[in-house]
């Protein structure tokens, strides 16, 4: 175990303002530039409100984002590293995967590519403003030299000349080389650095409007409604959406950071910082067609060396890290999730950025660009799919967290810091694919007190299983003949109804009998997916309690429990909370289990049972009043208003105890609403601003 702290305390080492930083800079992206167009037209009033809701909608959708990565096996104090398109991969299924996958890809390339083309544009200004004259090769094949820069036609020193390259654009892929090889996320000197770097600019770029001089006309409170208010949202959506490296900072943060306070206060921080420099830069400059107000500063600003440095450290600091790292990630995602092959991954990642990259060099073609990707693309990326993500999480646990094939070997992708868990999978995995028919995989509360045994995966492999049941289990029909168990030995009878299917998650539950085992009460072992209305049959008869069971090759005490799935969780039949009679553990049946995530107070008081050391054997137990553990007391389940309840158990794979992550909670407690209800809403909410502004923008183009 000393080997896994020591790999989670150095991997995981951002801080809270190392974690303020990284999330800061994750969202100073290209669209500062455009922000000052913002407060121009429509107005101040219109865009200052846009970034009061945008920044709420922004927080819950990284919140309940982060609430879906904790819910993934193994997870629940963020020991893993689960990457945004892992999230995508683990709860989504084949085609919904791969829609995903290309949302996510499209959305962080249209960022490399706005990345690209604004770097180059800076270089060319500061060769020009270096050298007096900076070239390149135009679309017709010729070369194109120029000594002086009209702004107001174009950000570029080329005005309107569509170019195939220029020096800069030449220069900014080959500084993108060396910083490939940088691990700059975890970083903390670099991370801190380039936000110190980030408040420089600003502070230079508003004593370059105080120079200029401000007016107040500059600025109305709002305009007559135009195309300007469609771009509003683009731009918005751009600066604020940044859930996409929301795991990215999870999956390195130091295990004592709170992600609530660090994920409000850097929101706010980013819309204070976005807010300030529009209206400085609206009150203080003209702003030009192409709504870049870089152009206006490098035109008018003074004093013109600090505006052509400002401008050159925001590009190369702030900008071009983001080329390299965009390029990198969605060759991984495409390559990893099983999207497409090496060479067509390296082909989409990399060569299609730069070639789109082309024509957006010069006019005002990469604000149209960015207009449109942010309202596709980077809204549904950032501000829809997180909450289908955390939608699906919610039926994952539904489903008392059942695990397909793919979700277990993901696992050992996600645990590949801790090799106490990889193992664990990894002999899982051996198992389910050595089986002649596909086994059972379920997620089953561990009762033992030594974290080092408590795993969340069980799997019952089908080789053990006795040659009737496996047959029956077997079988290719699309019908299965209803049946029960009357008593142990007897094989299912045939039923008079039919189901449709034999649905994948069919339950096989294996013991031996053994007359030292308490006999438990008939039918208190339920299946929890089972519809009591059903008339299938589960006798309890001799059920052994689990941290006294033993499997073994089965002969003709086997139980196989068929049931047809459930439509919703409103179905399933409601299960009574676990009654433990061992005195060191009455604290389970406490209110406390029936809370999202337990306070800190509440926590100290009643301790989590792998902090208690609990005896492997029940021991003065009489036996008519013992009750099999219910999967409702041990897992999330859904409540009748719509929400999701934690049940604060051990169940998690094995771990060191010493990491352990404060509470986390998406909704605050004082929130009355249901947190899948917020977060409908709030999904609802972007899906419409979304294609109003789509349509708001044909219309008035």
């Amino acid at each position: 175990m000393s080997s896994t702290i020591e790999k989670l305390l150095k991997q995981k080492n951002i801080g809270f303002f190392a974690g303020v930083c990284f999330l800061f800079n994750a969202a100073s992206g290209p669209a500062v530039p455009y922000t000052a167009s913002n407060f121009q037209s429509p107005g101040w009033l219109i865009t200052i409100i846009s970034y009061g809701l945008f920044t709420i909608l922004a927080g819950f959708c990284n919140l309940f984002l982060v609430e879906s990565m904790q819910a993934i096996p193994g997870n629940k104090h963020f020991q893993g590293n689960v990457e945004f398109s892992t999230l995508v991969n683990f709860y989504f299924g084949r085609n919904s995967h791969l829609l995903a996958q290309m949302v996510l890809y499209a959305a962080l390339q249209s960022n490399a590519v706005q990345c690209l083309v604004l770097c180059a544009q800076s270089v060319d200004q500061f060769i020009l403003n270096l050298f007096g004259r900076t070239c390149g090769l135009s679309m017709g094949f010729e070369w194109v030299c120029v000594s002086s820069a009209n702004y107001t036609l174009s950000p570029s020193p080329f005005g309107r000349v569509l170019m195939l390259f220029t020096l800069g654009l030449i220069v900014t892929l080959i500084l993108c080389i060396p910083l490939a090889f940088v691990d700059l996320d975890s970083n903390v000197t670099v991370t801190i650095g380039a936000a110190v770097l980030t408040l420089l600019v600003l502070a230079q770029w508003m004593q370059a409007s105080i120079v200029n001089g401000l007016d107040g006309s500059r600025m109305p409170i709002y305009t007559p409604i135009d195309i300007s208010y469609g771009q509003t949202m683009g731009t918005i959506m751009m600066n604020l959406g940044c859930a996409t490296v929301i795991p990215s900072w999870v999956n390195i943060k130091a295990m004592h950071v709170n992600t609530q306070s660090v994920m409000w206060l850097t929101l706010s921080i980013t819309a204070v910082f976005y807010i300030v420099i529009g209206i400085f830069f609206a009150l203080g400059f003209d702003i030009n067609s192409s709504n870049n107000s870089l152009s206006s500063l490098l035109s008018t600003g003074t004093p013109v060396v600090l505006c052509n440095i400002s401008v050159a450290l925001y590009s190369l600091t702030m900008l071009l890290p983001s080329v390299p790292v965009n390029f990198i990630v969605s060759y991984k995602n495409l390559v990893q999730n099983g999207v497409c092959g090496r060479k067509v991954a390296t082909f989409l990642a990399v060569i299609l950025p730069c070639l789109i990259a082309i024509p957006l060099q010069t006019r005002d073609y990469l604000f149209l660009f960015l207009t449109w990707t942010s309202l596709i693309f980077v809204s549904s990326a950032n501000f829809i799919l997180p909450f289908f993500i955390y939608f699906k999480c919610v039926k994952f646990r539904e489903e008392f967290n059942l695990l397909s094939l793919r979700q277990l070997k993901l696992l050992s992708i996600i645990h590949d810091n801790a090799p106490e868990m990889t193992k664990v999978i990894e002999l899982k995995t051996v198992a389910l694919l050595q089986a002649p028919v596909p086994p059972t995989i379920v997620l089953t509360p561990p009762m033992s007190s030594n974290p080092e045994n408590n795993h969340e995966i069980e799997i019952i492999p089908e080789d053990i299983i006795a040659p009737e049941i496996q047959q029956l289990l077997g079988t290719h029909s699309r019908k299965l003949k209803r049946g029960s168990v009357s008593s142990q030995g007897d094989m299912p009878r045939e039923g008079t109804a039919d189901f449709p299917y034999l649905d994948e998650y069919a339950k096989v539950t294996l013991m031996r009998t053994n007359t030292d085992y308490p006999v438990l009460h008939p039918n208190t072992f339920v299946d929890p997916r089972a519809d009591i209305s059903q008339s299938i049959e589960t006798i309890g008869a001799e059920i052994p309690v689990k941290r006294m069971r033993t499997f073994s090759t089965v002969e003709d005490y086997s139980k196989v429990t068929v049931r047809e799935p459930r439509k919703s969780a409103e179905e399933y039949p409601k299960l009574k909370d676990v009654k433990y009679l061992d005195a060191t553990q009455e604290w389970i049946n406490t209110d406390w289990f029936q809370d999202d995530v337990p306070d800190p107070e509440t926590r100290d008081e009643h301790p989590i049972e792998e902090d208690l050391d609990i005896p492997l054997e029940v021991v003065n137990v009489q036996t008519n009043e013992l009750s099999v553990p219910s999967v409702k007391s041990m897992r999330r389940t859904s409540s009748a208003s719509g929400g999701s309840k934690l049940s604060e158990c051990s169940s998690s794979l094995p771990r060191d105890p010493r990491f352990k992550a404060p509470p986390f909670r998406a909704v605050p407690k004082w929130i009355p609403i249901p947190p899948k209800v917020i977060a409908s809403t709030l999904l609802c909410t972007t899906i419409v601003v979304s294609v109003g502004n789509i349509i708001f923008q044909l219309v008035f183009l």
